[in-house]
């Protein structure tokens, strides 16, 4: 059986670290969780929606129907407190002609920071307003590729309680079939 690449791309809130964003520790642990893949994890841009089009796109062993079948990009998106994103994330709504890869699947994660309960539950529309309207985007660029998505607030709940059910789910093979 073959191998299925994996690009997994994450874009952190507004002024915060890459490096130590909850978006890349959870791009780290979506590679954890499907260890047994071939993964990239890469800071989201376009051109690195770009780059990975065209790592993953070349046919292998020279059988172009077969290439297609094992190909998946996850992103995952940090969704500030007032709403905010990433100016990346911006950066390609505004754009409207990014080319995305013909993927088999995308799985988009929106990571809320909202610091309570109370704010989760009022403010949901406005802390994910932009990361629907990302995932709506892609959506519409991926050719007909199934998207799916989950809204997780980090701040609030363990990744274990919904976030790693739905990433193992996205690895199941009949997805793909």
């Amino acid at each position: 059986s073959r191998e299925m690449a994996i690009t997994i791309l994450y874009a952190p809130q507004p002024d915060e670290r890459p490096e130590s964003s909850a978006a890349y520790e959870y791009a780290k642990r979506s590679g954890d969780l499907m260890s047994t893949r071939i993964i990239t994890i890469d800071r989201l841009g376009i051109e690195s929606l770009k780059s990975h089009h065209d790592e993953v796109a070349e046919p292998t062993h020279g059988d172009e129907s077969n290439s297609a079948a094992c190909k998946m990009m996850i992103l995952i998106i940090s969704c500030s407190a007032d709403g905010s994103v990433d100016r990346m994330v911006r950066k390609i709504l505004r754009q409207k002609a990014t080319t995305i890869a013909p993927y088999v699947t995308i799985s988009i994660a929106l990571l809320g920071h909202a610091k309570c309960d109370n704010s989760a539950k009022q403010m949901e529309d406005t802390i994910f307003y932009h990361g629907r309207k990302f995932h709506r985007f892609i959506e519409s660029m991926s050719n007909g590729c199934p998207t799916s998505k989950v809204e997780v607030q980090v701040e609030l709940e363990d990744p274990e309680a919904r976030y790693d059910e739905w990433m193992r789910n996205q690895s199941t093979p009949g997805m793909y079939a």
